[in-house]
């Protein structure tokens, strides 16, 4: 058939006879981030074809909870592709990452929301860490979570041989008396006053 006489679209005349008569299609589907595509064809041949605007994220608060394993997390999730954005760690209080039961207890209390570990808000109130003379302690492994961290002053030292503070770039003091640690990395900690 010769349809090249009036468009449907455009209404431009090209001849007498009959018009344009056009099935659609989405061709290429949108995203979030690129656009789709849908054509318009005739049977004639003649075709043409708009684009679809992106979808845009929806980004909506999404949680995994702490384990006795593992870590939790909380984030935005886009409900329709999946992206995740804005994650922040929910450490989890256990003894896979405070293997010392004393480090342990000591973080019970800052532990505000009743929740299966300590939040973000909850890691920056944690600024001093410090054990009693009767308190033995023999892995402070879990530091390294706590960001904040001004002064660590472990009075009974004596069973402690590793500690590593690498992430705890705010300790302006270290006091671990007795311990037979040899060697400490202390080069990201721009504040420190005393290590003893």
């Amino acid at each position: 058939a010769d349809c090249h006489v009036m468009c449907d679209v455009c209404k431009e005349v090209l001849q007498d006879g009959s018009y344009h008569s056009f099935t659609d299609k989405v061709a290429v589907e949108p995203s979030c981030t690129i656009p789709g595509k849908r054509e318009y064809t005739c049977s004639c041949g003649y075709m043409y074809a708009y684009e679809i605007t992106e979808l845009g994220h929806d980004y909506v608060d999404a949680k995994d909870e702490p384990t006795d394993t593992q870590n939790g997390r909380i984030y935005e999730k886009c409900s329709k592709c999946g992206e995740e954005i804005n994650e922040e760690l929910i450490v989890a209080l256990n003894t896979v990452n405070f293997p010392d039961a004393n480090i342990l207890a000591l973080m019970e209390p800052y532990n505000t929301d009743g929740e299966a570990g300590l939040s973000v808000d909850e890691i920056a109130a944690i600024t001093i860490l410090q054990t009693e003379e009767d308190v033995v302690i023999t892995s402070v492994k879990g530091i390294e979570y706590l960001t904040a961290l001004e002064q660590v002053m472990i009075m009974n030292a004596s069973s402690l041989n590793k500690i590593d503070v690498t992430n705890n770039t705010a300790l302006n003091t270290i006091a671990l008396p007795g311990a037979a640690i040899t060697d400490i990395d202390v080069s990201n900690c721009p504040n420190l006053q005393m290590l003893m």
